[in-house]
């Protein structure tokens, strides 16, 4: 679910949103090393602009 606000502002549709995801979220392990760790949760932010042409 991406937490979301929208805003239409100067004849344009401003959409913003983020959501966390893990790598279980699709069925994977998070990929540890011995000299490499990653983070278990990404972030994903959308930023779309929408404008009647």
């Amino acid at each position: 679910m991406f937490e979301s606000e929208v805003m239409y502002q100067d004849g344009q549709l401003l959409l913003s949103g983020e959501t966390v995801v893990t790598f279980a979220d699709f069925g994977m392990q998070s990929p540890h090393a011995i000299v490499l760790e990653t983070e278990n949760e990404l972030t994903v932010q959308l930023e779309i602009v929408l404008e009647k042409s």
